[in-house]
């Protein structure tokens, strides 16, 4: 058994339970978590705030850090127990429409996503498909390293399809948790920024 943060009810805090510790399937591997983000996405999906819902109960959390205790048989050798990973939004898409082929797999119809179709991060415990697996490199921090598998990879996307080259302008219009993710990425690919925010922003 393991413990976790479920959402058991729309609008309501989540409670933590016993659950049982997930079996992983021949494509999975098990991830003993050591961080996990907070998104604001988690705060919409625990409420219910849009129109498509997470069947509850739930555990939700989608920015996760741990390592692999236990690797299922088709997974490959890419992966091994003691590998510190990164728990996504994206646990997999089925790599074959054209969103997938054509590097939008945010936009597969097929998509299995953490703390929404399956369970999350807030939990001692969780899977990931291993073909999806993204490994820290050795001595990145976990804590610091869990909102760069949303927010970070979200605004890195941003800014890797705008097509602004190093020397060039670009402009980030907000300053919250991805704006600011998103101007440290742009210093570091060279690009030149204009930082907008509201009128009388103090922060």
């Amino acid at each position: 058994m393991m413990k976790a943060a479920v959402t058991t009810a729309f609008k309501r805090p989540l409670e933590i339970k016993q659950v049982k510790i997930p079996k992983p399937k021949p494509t999975d591997v098990l991830v003993k978590t050591i961080a996990c983000g907070v998104c604001h996405s988690d705060l919409h999906l625990a409420h219910g705030d849009w129109d498509f819902k997470p069947e509850l109960p739930r555990i939700i959390g989608h920015e996760g850090i741990g390592e692999i205790v236990e690797i299922g048989s088709m997974v490959g050798n890419h992966l091994k127990k003691g590998d510190i990973i990164g728990v996504p939004w994206i646990q997999e898409t089925c790599l074959h429409c054209e969103y997938c082929l054509t590097g939008r797999e945010t936009l597969c119809k097929q998509q299995i996503n953490s703390g929404f179709s399956v369970d999350g991060c807030f939990a001692e415990y969780v899977l990931m498909n291993g073909n999806f697996a993204v490994k820290l490199p050795d001595g990145m921090d976990p804590y610091k390293s869990a909102p760069l598998f949303c927010a970070g990879v979200t605004v890195y996307k941003a800014l890797k399809v705008s097509q602004v080259r190093p020397g060039e302008w670009v402009s980030i219009v907000g300053v919250g948790g991805l704006g600011s993710t998103a101007i440290k990425y742009a210093v570091a690919m060279g690009m030149r920024v204009v930082a907008v925010v509201a009128p009388n922003d103090k922060v």
